[in-house]
């Protein structure tokens, strides 16, 4: 093979690795949306219904922040499942924190429009970038 063909397959090579690092550093930089990260859902069952988060590797939604209302009225959940830790937070002090899933069940459905049921919850990234407030609808 001509050394002209080897440089320029070398040069091409180190090309597409510059692109590749390029790349990498871009998605890096990039902020998932919440909804990417806090993935959201909900069963309904009978006369309740079961909501739960999956969190993303690297973010935690902070138990407090949960909330389910119906014109500003806080409604009652009972945790079904959940991954809380201690964590001492700049802005929060010392909070519980939920990482990998967090799942409730809200009772006592049958005089409630679920279509007026709101959720909200907060959470960050072991990054440092915290999401605002967050404001679902149940359905």
């Amino acid at each position: 093979m001509p050394m002209r063909q080897i440089i320029i397959i070398l040069l091409s090579i180190n090309f597409s690795l510059e692109l590749s690092s390029l790349e990498f550093l871009e998605n890096k930089n990039t902020i998932p949306e919440a909804n990417e990260v806090f993935i959201l859902k909900s069963i309904p069952e009978n006369n309740s219904i079961t909501v739960s988060w999956d969190i993303k590797d690297g973010y935690y939604l902070y138990l407090n922040s949960i909330q389910i209302n119906k014109n500003k009225v806080i409604i009652p959940y009972e945790v079904v499942y959940s991954n809380q830790s201690t964590y001492s937070d700049e802005f929060f002090g010392t909070t519980e924190i939920l990482r990998d899933g967090f799942k409730i069940k809200i009772k006592n459905l049958d005089k409630l429009d679920l279509s007026e049921i709101l959720i909200n919850y907060q959470g960050c990234s072991d990054a440092g970038f915290c999401y605002p407030i967050q404001i679902s609808k149940l359905l």
